[in-house]
């Protein structure tokens, strides 16, 4: 699109977001601006050279009519979502509360009057477990299909259906109350897990803090050394007696 343009002033232009974008839905999109009289060199789009990066910028966009408004009180965090278009309530929302990590901490619905609220209890995380932002989308519906396991963690989150995941995934969303186990006597065996390095002669500094560091973690995590029925006792009424799934 063309732009306005005057010698040593800022210029402010109005982008159509909706009547450029073909099948517009609302969502994130990434804008990039170049100088139409010097284009940007075609070829590896991995090219990051310096003279790419000088004669393009570009930046994030958010297109949507949700406008979120939250409180914080006795009773926990009250989030409140009404439409920027008519200022109506807008209830059946999703929302998220995600901490510093970028994990999901509990998932909760709008009622009529656009309200959610997410107890107190689950804003006393610290460090990364701190919550850090909400986020929403309307109820997501239909089937689909993905091989990405946080995926379907969070399409569970979501309340659209059941999830067989390593439960180090999802012990911290049953701490929470966000899911609880429904079929606890299915657990599938301990994953290995596996550190690739070249040789352990020579090995460079760096390498072998990390490995050190990896090791002294994952050996002091309970949620990886502990007895599966240990971990999830707490969250079972009637524990019964768990029954591994034969590895494929």
């Amino acid at each position: 699109m063309d732009v306005r343009n005057i010698a040593n002033q800022p210029i402010t232009t109005a982008f159509p977001i909706r009547e450029t974008i073909k099948d517009w839905k609302p969502g994130a999109y990434f804008v990039v601006m170049w100088n139409a009289a010097r284009p940007i060199a075609s070829g590896d789009d991995d090219d990051d050279s310096d003279d790419n990066r000088k004669d393009a910028a570009g930046m994030w966009v958010v297109d949507t009519d949700i406008a979120l408004t939250s409180f914080t009180g006795g009773d926990g965090l009250n989030v409140f979502a009404r439409s920027l278009g008519s200022a109506r309530p807008l209830a059946g929302l999703e929302l998220v509360l995600l901490n510093r990590g970028n994990e999901a901490i509990a998932t909760a619905t709008t009622t009529a009057d656009g309200r959610a609220t997410f107890a107190a209890g689950l804003l006393k995380g610290r460090g990364a477990a701190e919550p850090m932002a909400v986020m929403a989308s309307p109820a997501v519906t239909g089937d689909f299909l993905t091989h990405d396991i946080t995926t379907l963690v969070m399409a569970a989150l979501h309340g659209q259906g059941l999830v067989f995941a390593p439960l180090p995934l999802v012990l911290p969303l049953f701490r929470t109350g966000a899911l609880r186990p429904v079929l606890p006597e299915c657990v599938s065996q301990p994953a290995r897990i596996y550190i690739h390095y070249v040789s352990r002669k020579q090995l460079p500094a760096r390498v072998k803090a990390f490995v050190n560091f990896m090791l002294q973690h994952l050996r002091r995590n309970p949620d990886l050394t502990s007895d599966p029925q240990a971990l999830l006792a707490p969250f079972v009424g009637n524990p019964r007696p768990f029954r591994r799934r034969p590895s494929p």
